[in-house]
């Protein structure tokens, strides 16, 4: 019972994480010129995109990967990410201002006359816990559960007998 309760809070995790692994949107050769991105991405892959003077302001960015994409001209103020990278992607005349994406996140880049003002600080971490709280809740209250059948067997064990509680 206590290996079953310690782990289906790991199971739970496990099968949310193939469900939103499940819904993850692909872009292929999309180009976005002089648009305002001016909502959250998230789970979604770009690749060999073409974003020309665009924007991409006060937005979250979760599970998002650029692949092989050309920035020319936009600007990133104010951006919040998770897990998000930027591969293999070629970046012109860009300017990141007020985001936490670091020189980690841009793997083999290149960049041409990009400008990276006020950066975040701190620790980012690349992994949510947004409903850990809740499934480890739910194991504590299926374990409480039990709780007044252990009580009451123990009241009666000495009234009723050993081997008729059993």
């Amino acid at each position: 019972y206590y290996g079953l309760s310690v782990w289906f809070p790991d199971m739970i995790k496990h099968l949310q994480h193939e469900e939103y692994e499940s819904k993850l949107k692909v872009f292929h050769r999309e180009k976005v010129e002089q648009f305002h991105f001016n909502f959250s991405l998230e789970n979604q892959v770009h690749k060999e995109g073409e974003y020309i003077n665009d924007t991409f302001i006060n937005i979250e960015m979760k599970s998002v990967k650029f692949e092989d994409s050309l920035f020319v001209d936009c600007v990133f103020k104010n951006i919040r990410s998770t897990e998000t990278l930027f591969e293999n992607c070629t970046i012109r005349s860009t300017v990141f201002y007020d985001t936490d994406l670091y020189e980690e996140k841009f793997i083999d880049c290149t960049f041409e006359n990009v400008t990276f003002l006020h950066n975040k600080k701190g620790c980012h971490l690349d992994y949510e816990e947004e409903n850990d709280v809740l499934i480890y809740l739910v194991s504590f209250l299926g374990s409480l559960a039990v709780l007044p059948g252990n009580i009451i067997s123990a009241l009666f064990m000495d009234k009723i007998g050993r081997i008729k509680i059993i």
